[in-house]
């Protein structure tokens, strides 16, 4: 009767536990059935974008940024893995496609479809973030709305950076908010190598490092502990380890200090300037094609200060215009 007795209470302890952890599985396949459903949808739309504008000649025959990535990876399997000089444009573009096409060869559809599937599991990833930040609704809300945006179906059709933007981008959230959550080392150190990967893909995401630190030290609740001192020495460990190679590069080619890329202030200047409406406005004298930008936006600068520059200071010079003209 003993045995019987503690064998029901037993059971009264165990069944509520075993009930929970049912409705759980039961919720997470739920949930994981929804999001490969997603991401399918997703998919499949750009998989029809891009099988319907498979011939024409913008798909075939790269252009301006895509034209200057492509040229750029040619030459990187050529052997020219160093370059010429300071990197201009972001580097991690044409160096995944430089890798992409000794895979697989210089075959646009499936470069184009692979960019898709990056472009797809962002979305997945966005409504991962949403429930995290928000809520379910939220998270769903921009998944659909990211699935179905048609600037995003357009560009994985294109072959440049905006392609894999957002899935870097988001994992770069993402990743934040893991080490938010999981407050380790190891895990603040991989924020910190996912951080560097995305600033190496879009330079502007640089703005968003310093709040990153701020962020994850106000949601430690204690900024000034020496535990929250390793975590976030970590993440700049992380984020070094991705970045310093691409400025020891800059400085053993071009013999100049520039963390990743030298096009920053002129970038600046084009969206703060007389000419600026929102669309890209270069000054007159600039060809506002990649091959041709750098040297033209150098020969004005050099022209106007009177003296040969380096690209950091070419730089420099762009983004003291741009001020004056934001102060005016």
């Amino acid at each position: 009767m003993r045995f019987t007795s503690a064998s029901q209470k037993l059971l009264e302890w165990i069944s509520p536990v075993m009930i929970f952890s049912q409705n759980i599985k039961r919720l997470l396949s739920r949930e994981s059935a929804k999001l490969s459903f997603l991401f399918a949808f997703s998919f499949l739309i750009r998989l029809a974008y891009i099988y319907s504008i498979r011939t024409h000649p913008l798909f075939r025959f790269p252009t301006t940024d895509a034209e200057a990535y492509d040229l750029w990876a040619r030459a990187i399997l050529g052997g020219d893995w160093l370059g010429k000089g300071v990197f201009y444009q972001d580097p991690f573009y044409p160096y995944f496609l430089a890798i992409f096409y000794a895979c697989f060869g210089r075959n646009f559809a499936l470069l184009a479809s692979f960019q898709a599937l990056l472009d797809s599991v962002g979305v997945v990833l966005l409504v991962l973030l949403g429930k995290r930040l928000f809520s379910s609704r939220a998270g769903w809300i921009a998944g659909l709305g990211a699935a179905l945006y048609g600037v995003s179906v357009f560009y994985a059709g294109l072959f440049e950076k905006t392609s894999i933007a957002l899935f870097f981008t988001v994992a770069l959230l993402l990743a934040c908010c893991f080490a938010a959550e999981r407050p380790r080392a190891g895990i603040y150190f991989a924020a910190g190598v996912v951080m560097g990967l995305g600033v190496l893909v879009r330079g502007n995401l640089f703005l968003f490092v310093p709040m990153a630190f701020l962020w994850l030290a106000w949601v430690s609740g204690n900024p000034l502990s020496k535990r929250l001192l390793v975590l976030e020495a970590s993440l700049a460990a992380g984020l070094a380890a991705v970045i310093l190679p691409c400025t020891a590069h800059n400085w053993a080619v071009g013999h100049d200090f520039v963390l990743t890329t030298s096009g920053a202030g002129f970038n600046f200047y084009v969206g703060n300037s007389p000419k600026s409406t929102g669309w890209i406005a270069a000054p007159s004298g600039v060809r506002a094609i990649p091959r041709h930008e750098e040297e033209d936006s150098r020969l004005l600068a050099e022209k106007a200060l009177g003296r040969a520059l380096k690209p950091s200071e070419v730089s420099r010079y762009w983004f003291r215009e741009g001020l004056n003209f934001i102060v005016r």
